[in-house]
């Protein structure tokens, strides 16, 4: 099956605060799985249907200040169960501040980077050539 998806979902571990646009106050606290240019995944005890208007607010530890705006539900996994009563969400942003969630991901991509090269650079010599 072909790839839908234009760009890459970095992993993103955090929470997930939703106000849904047809409701009057309901509350709703999720966990951040991955984000991307476009949008975030998320696990939620709360359902929302595909094509349902959100407004969310994201926070992480990568991030200095909670990434708010609006979205749309695009998919729903119904896996809720009673051993895992979590749905699992995609939401692609409709309105929110671009700038900020490309700061994160080019902070992520960083880290990323970083974590490679500490990985491939050994400090101890595993072979010595003759």
């Amino acid at each position: 099956m072909p790839e839908k998806r234009h760009f890459d979902r970095l992993r993103l571990d955090g929470n997930v605060q939703i106000k849904s646009d047809n409701s009057q106050i309901l509350e709703i606290r999720a966990f951040l799985e991955n984000i991307s240019y476009v949008g975030f995944g998320m696990y939620s005890t709360q359902k929302f249907m595909p094509e349902s208007v959100v407004d969310f607010e994201l926070t992480a530890q990568q991030l200095d200040r909670p990434i708010s705006g609006k979205g749309r539900v695009c998919y729903l996994v119904d896996s809720a169960s009673e051993r895992s009563p979590f749905y699992r969400m995609g939401v692609e942003f409709i309105d929110t501040n671009k700038d900020a969630v490309t700061y994160l991901i080019k902070r992520l991509q960083a880290k990323m980077s970083e974590d490679v090269r500490n990985r491939t650079n050994t400090t101890h010599i595993d072979f010595i050539p003759y």
